[in-house]
């Protein structure tokens, strides 16, 4: 097999990890339920950044900078101001049924991603993005040395402006995160993990004891929040990603690679379905349903499948295709 080719293990746990963000998202009642987001709370969010960046950072290598900015405007940026658009007006829409009073800050909804709980996802994908854009006009470019440094002064001035501010994304340390994000990425890159085909199962092994020790640190509520919040160190992301990486490749699937191009259409849209039907469930049901381990269980099936559906339809509209999945013509 090519060294070019995908290794699908590698796509397999995208699926996985899209899963467990929508069980992170669903709330819970017993114990039972809220084992899901004890296990995936460390390793999904940092899997997508670390699978997301090391895919780039190939790309970064091929493309000229002005075709690298488009890629990141078109599949992020764009994406992003239509869906936190479409968050804004539920959100609008939510404070006029309910009577609330409104608390909005532009700023945060606009640039940090906090018109819903998940889209802070896009814009520090594309602060890293970026940071890895002028890391390579900065040492592999002699002429696009000034475009470098002014993509890196962007990151440091959304950093600075995120943490001035007081946003759920940013903070004194995000900056940590970030470098831990993109210097991993290089390294899977330059080891090639994302094209790995075949068993390695040192690599394995050595990912699954990353997993279980980041696991094991959210469960037993490990107290340096520096040290446990998974992105500042995302030891469980890079765990996933060595067994992934490590583990014997099997045969592309038709499912699963729809499923793995899916996913971050999905992780877009999940939060209309989980939000619409926690208010359907306040309105029809006689009663308020315990999340137990079963229920949450049947939520995020329903969500999933129910947002895999929408991405799907998305795709037959050229226009819904780029706007709100970020992807190009067919």
């Amino acid at each position: 097999m090519s060294s070019s080719a995908r290794n699908t293990t590698v796509d397999f746990f995208r699926v996985l990890a899209c899963v467990g963000v929508i069980a992170i998202h669903v709330p819970f009642d017993t114990w039972g339920a809220e084992a899901y987001n004890k296990l995936f709370w460390p390793l999904c969010v940092p899997y997508f950044y670390l699978t997301s960046l090391t895919y780039f950072s190939e790309a970064a290598k091929r493309k000229r900078d002005s075709r690298l900015i488009t890629r990141v405007a078109q599949r992020i940026l764009l994406p992003y101001l239509s869906w936190s658009v479409i968050y804004l007006l539920l959100v609008l829409l939510n404070y006029k049924v309910t009577g609330k009073d409104l608390d909005l800050n532009v700023l945060k909804l606009l640039f940090y991603g906090e018109s819903a709980v998940h889209l802070y996802f896009l814009p520090l994908l594309f602060i890293m993005q970026i940071t890895l854009i002028g890391i390579f006009l900065l040492f592999n470019n002699p002429r696009s040395i000034v475009t470098g440094l002014y993509c890196i002064l962007l990151v440091a001035a959304y950093l600075g402006l995120g943490n001035s501010i007081g946003t759920f994304a940013v903070n004194y340390s995000t900056g940590i995160g970030i470098l831990i994000f993109v210097g991993a990425s290089l390294i899977f890159d330059k080891l090639k993990l994302v094209r790995k085909i075949g068993p390695d199962l040192k690599l394995v092994f050595l990912g699954m004891a990353m997993v279980v020790a980041a696991v094991s640190a959210n469960v037993y509520s490990y107290s340096l929040t520096l040290m446990n919040y998974p992105m500042i160190l995302p030891l469980g992301g890079i765990g996933l990603f060595f067994t992934a990486s490590g583990y014997p490749t099997f045969s592309s699937s038709v499912i699963i690679r729809t499923l793995a191009d899916a996913s971050y259409g999905i992780y877009l849209i999940h939060i209309v379905f989980l939000e619409g039907f926690q208010v359907l469930e306040s309105r029809l049901l006689p009663f308020t349903p315990q999340y137990t381990f079963f229920y949450k269980a049947l939520y995020i099936i329903v969500v999933f499948f129910c947002s895999l559906i929408t991405v799907q339809v998305l795709r037959k509209n050229a226009i819904s295709r780029i706007a709100l999945l970020g992807e190009g013509k067919k």
